[in-house]
């Protein structure tokens, strides 16, 4: 599929974005739940559908083809583990750069040449399995590689399909696309297992290749969108790769509710590594058990995820998000130690896992798409799969190394009293209750600048003032306010912000605000969220009446020889642009 790296990653390529969501939570509408076949109306997101579904086949039956084969090659439990590792620590280091590319370059293209190089690699793998030259060192070199062209794959499948379904279908496609993922989680393994004896994991990886032949197709035949069309009506040249990378870690600094996401995500991901990276060595356990045992209990999971993937609607109906997020830990964790030891209730557990596995993944993914706008979804979605990523792969590692110091049983235990105990640190967090707007708009935050100088695009550094009269006895709500609009500023651009109170003057303030360059400040106020345009709104409230925030904007001009003109003068360290009076 297009996120294909292994069974754990594949999550992350559901079709889900940015919605027009209330400040409440995330929480189903009668429409979401009354037509939840409506992106299939839209015939490039059907098409899509299609050839991801036969190629979420391929994965599944590949998965099982690598994780026998790791254990045919060797009986250590902690290279077992690190092939969960090795694709994962791909993920990690790719991803967040990916999702900067997603943000700046064409989706389609990108994401062809990502799924390209994914059947290439799987071409390689299945070849030197067939010739027997593999070793353990190659498989996990060739993992690592079809992981970093997964790494590139995954952000940008999740961005375009946002751009292909809009937002009033985001949460239907994200619905579609789970029921396709989890029926072939349900039937793959199985199917793998079958394979894998009767054919070899060679031939096995072979067929998985053919089966990116549909995507590759419909994204070659696919109409571009040009990801330029927006900052073309804001005369914006394109974001440099470094400085959007910059834009994005900063975005997460400032946003509380992306933050709290990333945070919960480690949590959960370090403990339910375990169960993908011990599930084929408790599958040996039994030696005269073959890979059709690995592959029933990998369809046991993918049979408990469709549950829950058919019934989430219904469960969201009647329970917010955390605490549904929260339920599904407790099952992921109790599942893990019942798995470890109780042996004969092996497949009612991994059923059980399913269900928890599937219910954090689908909301806290569905989370983070929520809770940022959409210039920034592409880098949002890479960190949450970065953490994500980092989790489950040093997690394996650690529980792969715990299985081979003490066994096997201690390291599920572990994990599952783990799992518990981060689910309890969470349970109390509330999901993402910001609002993201729908697209790229330029809020009347700011107002247009009145500029009288020559500013090129790189001019900088740009300082932006703006000062405020505050009513009596307003102070401490201002102080408020101003304090969480500072953390939107930082957010969309803002470098340094400050605020300063007149000496002289009761109750003025002046906040500023100081960015990179020219073309910075321009994508900062075509960046506001509703979130800001609301405080924004509160702000003004605590204004003396008839008192209009009154906004400068300075150009820095100690790196360059100003030209002496009217509007340049050369006695002042920086060049005054403006003012306007800024109309909330």
């Amino acid at each position: 599929m297009p996120g294909e790296a292994d069974q754990t990653s594949a999550d992350e390529a559901s079709p889900i974005g940015t919605g027009s969501q209330t400040p409440t939570e995330l929480e189903p509408t009668e429409r979401e739940t009354s037509s939840a076949l409506a992106p299939l109306r839209n015939r490039l997101f059907l098409a899509l559908f299609i050839a991801t579904t036969v190629s979420n086949f391929g994965t599944w039956v590949q998965d099982v083809g690598r994780a026998w084969l790791m254990t045919e090659l060797t009986p250590s439990a902690t290279l077992v583990a690190l092939v969960q590792s090795a694709a994962m620590a791909a993920m990690a280091l790719l991803v967040l750069p990916a999702g900067v590319m997603a943000d700046l370059y064409d989706r389609r293209r990108l994401l062809l040449g990502a799924q390209i190089a994914m059947l290439l690699v799987t071409v390689v793998l299945g070849l030197v399995t067939i010739s027997g030259a593999m070793t353990p060192p190659l498989l996990l070199g060739l993992t690592f590689a079809l992981a970093a062209a997964a790494a590139f794959s995954l952000p940008t499948f999740q961005a375009m399909i946002a751009d292909i379904v809009g937002e009033d279908d985001l949460t239907q496609a994200l619905v579609l696309n789970g029921i396709s993922f989890n029926l072939a989680r349900a039937v793959g393994p199985a199917l793998g297992g079958v394979l894998v004896a009767a054919i070899g994991p060679g031939a096995v990886f072979l067929l998985n290749a053919v089966s990116f032949a549909g995507v590759v197709g419909v994204l070659f035949f696919a109409k571009a969108a040009s990801v330029q069309a927006a900052l073309g009506e804001l005369q914006i040249g394109r974001e440099r790769a470094l400085a959007a990378l910059r834009a994005g870690l900063r975005y997460a600094r400032n946003a509380p509710s992306l933050r709290s996401l990333l945070v919960r995500t480690a949590l959960f991901s370090i403990p339910a590594s375990a169960l993908w990276a011990l599930l084929p060595l408790v599958a040996r356990r039994d030696p005269q058990a073959g890979p059709e045992v690995y592959g029933l209990l990998l369809a046991a999971v993918g049979i408990g995820s469709l549950i829950a993937g058919v019934t989430l609607a219904a469960m969201r109906k009647r329970a917010d998000d955390a605490h549904l997020v929260g339920m599904a830990g407790v099952f992921l964790g109790a599942a893990i130690g019942l798995f470890a030891l109780a042996p004969a209730l092996a497949v009612p557990a991994m059923i059980l896992a399913g269900m928890g596995w599937m219910i954090c993944m689908a909301l806290l993914t569905a989370g983070v798409q929520v809770a940022v706008p959409g210039w920034i979804r592409g880098r949002a979605t890479s960190l949450f799969m970065m953490v994500f990523a980092v989790g489950m792969g040093a997690g394996s590692l650690l529980w792969g190394a715990l299985a081979d110091t003490i066994d096997l049983t201690a390291a599920l235990v572990s994990a599952g009293v783990l799992q518990l105990v981060g689910t309890a640190v969470t349970f109390a967090w509330p999901m993402p209750k910001a609002k993201a707007p729908s697209s790229t708009t330029r809020a009347a935050v700011w107002p247009e600048p009145n500029i009288n100088a020559d500013i090129d695009s790189t001019d900088g550094p740009i300082l932006v003032t703006v000062q405020y009269a505050v009513r009596q006895g307003m102070e401490d709500r201002f102080h408020e306010i101003i304090c969480r609009i500072a953390s939107t500023r930082r957010a969309s651009g803002t470098v340094t912000w400050d605020l300063f109170e007149h000496g002289g003057e009761p109750r003025r303030f002046m906040e500023v605000n100081l960015v990179a360059t020219w073309d910075d400040h321009l994508r900062q106020r075509s960046r506001q969220s509703a979130e800001a345009v609301e405080l924004e709104q509160m702000l003004r409230a605590t204004l003396q009446e008839e008192s209009e925030p009154h906004v400068v904007h300075w150009i820095g001009a100690g790196r360059k020889k100003a030209q002496p003109t009217a509007s340049r003068p050369t006695d002042l360290p920086h060049t005054l642009i403006g003012p306007t009076t800024m109309d909330v």
